[in-house]
């Protein structure tokens, strides 16, 4: 028996489909195709500024205006032969660890989206720019009218690159995308694509932000490839969005079980007000901010949203995530994000990194705790204030009945013990001088009011008596205080009706007696 060999004009490897899959199947959500061309620009300055650590880094500029949306950098740009492997599908020179992107079939996400994807190039210190245009339109097409053509000659038919002479002192690149589909008009959307920016590409944080700057020179400490990267979309900067009404930030460094090998390095800045974030919506009502949480980055991108954290390793308490707002860096490059970049990729790296992580959640539930603790002490001191000061008038005015001499000295008694213990418990934890100070007042206050309350005003104030004003005889005013003990019993656990029902009882009284 007698073997033939095969040719290689006989046999392909890959077909069209694996475009359409690459294209269409990782990218489901448009948006994302932007973020592939950004996190592009970004690692071309990041190469610029490795090879010259004073370069100062001119924004990303952004431009959707239809047909087309064009993404632009003066980073180190591309030579000749990058270039020509730009059309090849999966070839990436980057590395895993070094640069954001690194599977080289990001740019392939866009040919989907539009008819051309045309992307120009100088290389720093070349004399030639390069462009490549990839007919998007034309191979979709192809795959239409042509059953499993090969891919090799489908990316080679259906792509050109020229040459032109440029100043050697420039280097950019400027990305195309040409005539964008009416299914992928997001992407021409300043409203939708400009929160998406400002949550997952590397930006500065906004100027306004008090802690921006110092949480940024934290990160670069930590991590000697951190980047912010200036952005502007049509002409306006685009910043990391922050939070109002936060504390100052907590940072968390996370390293290897029994090792000194820093994993990942954490900030969070804490809800000020009770509970969580809240976004107030126009109907009156709110709903958990969708800012709040904290949010891997790796690169300092985004992976996933806040949920994702909050699902891989707060376990206890997961309400106590969204009482936060702040960024978990992974620096470990054995963690790899997907394709999409909503997770990363299973591994035993990841597992590690995750129960890891987990003391980030343990940290800041305790945190959450004796922060609900001190909202619950205000709470109980501005309560506290409220109910003296009532009681203090009252007694001035002579407006006490005596039936509410005894729930009066319950209620000061009850205030003076709740705020000893929490003032007990506060000192210590963590103090706020100022709140101990106001609670110290009211204790004050509700001590004086105590024995004013048991040596019947100090002889200074009259307890209104309706039996004495009504002059009702013995059997008359036994059966008034039997009646009164029963309602007392009755209303024991809603003072604040029993107070409304004597008052009542004393008015028919006078009306009617």
């Amino acid at each position: 028996m007698t073997s033939r060999v095969i040719s290689k004009r006989d046999e392909y490897f890959a077909y069209g489909s694996v475009l359409e899959a690459v294209s269409q199947g990782l990218y489901p959500d448009r948006k994302h195709i932007l973020r592939e061309f950004v996190q592009n620009a970004y690692d071309a300055l990041a190469d610029l500024k490795a090879r010259n650590t004073s370069a100062t880094l001119e924004p990303i500029e952004i431009t959707a205006s239809a047909p087309s949306i064009i993404i632009a950098d003066k980073g180190i740009g591309m030579s000749r032969e990058t270039m020509r492997r730009y059309r090849y599908l999966g070839f990436s020179p980057k590395e895993i660890g070094v640069h954001a992107g690194f599977r080289g079939i990001g740019k392939f996400s866009a040919i989907s989206a539009c008819d051309r994807l045309i992307v120009r190039s100088s290389r720093q210190g070349e004399a030639k720019s390069y462009q490549v245009e990839i007919d998007a339109a034309g191979m979709f097409t192809r795959l239409k009218s042509e059953r499993n053509p090969p891919l090799e000659a489908l990316l080679q038919e259906h792509s050109k690159i020229n040459e032109t002479s440029e100043d050697s002192a420039r280097h950019y690149t400027v990305v195309e995308l040409h005539s964008i589909h009416e299914d992928a008009s997001d992407l021409l959307d300043l409203a939708v694509i400009k929160p998406y920016l400002t949550e997952t590409v590397p930006a500065p944080f906004d100027p306004t932000f008090p802690y921006g700057e110092e949480i940024s020179q934290r990160l670069r400490q930590v991590d000697k490839n951190f980047l912010e990267v200036p952005l502007s979309l049509n002409g306006e900067p685009v910043y990391k969005r922050f939070l109002p009404k936060i504390s100052r930030p907590e940072y968390k460094a996370i390293f290897a079980p029994d090792s000194d090998e820093l994993l990942a390095f954490a900030w969070s800045c804490q809800n000020t007000e009770k509970g969580q974030f809240l976004e107030h919506l126009k109907d009156g009502k709110s709903r958990r901010h969708p800012y709040s949480g904290l949010r891997y980055r790796m690169a300092n991108f985004a992976i996933g949203d806040s949920t994702l954290v909050r699902k891989t390793f707060w376990d206890a308490s997961p309400e106590r995530a969204f009482y936060f707002f702040g960024e978990v860096h992974v620096l470990d490059s054995q963690v790899v994000p997907t394709s999409d970049r909503d997770n990363f990729e299973d591994s035993s790296a990841r597992a590690r990194l995750y129960k890891a992580c987990r003391d980030i959640a343990k940290t800041l539930n305790k945190y959450a705790a004796l922060e609900s603790q001190q909202h619950r002490f205000v709470e109980m001191v501005a309560k506290g204030q409220e109910v003296l000061s009532e009681t203090e008038k009252e007694l001035r005015t002579g407006q006490v009945e005596k039936e509410l001499k005894g729930d009066k000295e319950y209620q000061v008694e009850t205030i003076l013990q709740d705020l000893n213990k929490r003032l007990k418990e506060s000192s210590r934890k963590r103090p706020n001088e100022k709140l101990a100070s106001k609670a110290k007042k009211v204790i004050r206050k509700a001590e004086q009011l105590k024995r004013q309350l048991r040596r019947n005003g100090n002889g200074r104030v009259e307890f209104v008596d309706i039996s004495k004003e009504l002059k009702m005889n013995s059997a008359t005013k036994a059966l008034y205080e039997t009646i009164v003990e029963v309602l007392r019993d009755e209303f024991r656990q809603e003072p604040q009706r029993f107070r409304t029902v004597i008052r009542k009882i004393h008015q028919a009284l006078r009306e009617g007696y």
